[in-house]
């Protein structure tokens, strides 16, 4: 319960907390958490106007990290939710003994969750059970 407050009544606020970080590139981060050998999960709609895919492939191929050759070679793997589905959910790419998951889903754009829920829900499945123990 958020009692009187309209949804968004706080986005001023945020948005100039935030307004710094705006242009400052977070690669070097990515590369930083990848090379710890943690999990990372990097995903576009592939109808984003905000955030294209393009754009995001672009910015991984800038990384510098352990699996970079790795990815870059890795296939472009069809994916779909279940095998009798005639819809493609997606594509993925995974390296780095699958901890650096790269996906692409179809028919939706910036909001994955709310344009592709059993798309993305799979997605968060898939990445966390191909996790090493």
């Amino acid at each position: 319960h958020v009692g009187n407050l309209s949804y968004g009544s706080q986005s001023d606020t945020v948005e100039k907390m935030l307004l710094n970080d705006v242009m400052q590139s977070m690669a070097w981060k990515v590369a930083v958490i990848a090379n710890a050998n943690y999990s990372v999960m990097i995903y576009n709609g592939q109808l984003d106007i905000i955030i294209a895919v393009p754009l995001t492939m672009e910015w991984i191929s800038q990384l510098t990290w352990i699996g970079t050759d790795e990815l870059r070679q890795a296939p472009r793997s069809i994916w779909k939710v279940a095998d009798a589905d005639r819809e493609i959910a997606g594509y993925i790419k995974t390296a780095n003994n699958n901890r650096f998951f790269l996906a692409t889903i179809r028919n939706a754009g910036h909001m994955v969750p709310y344009d592709q829920p059993r798309a993305m829900l799979d997605l968060l499945q898939r990445f966390l059970a191909a996790q090493p123990k």
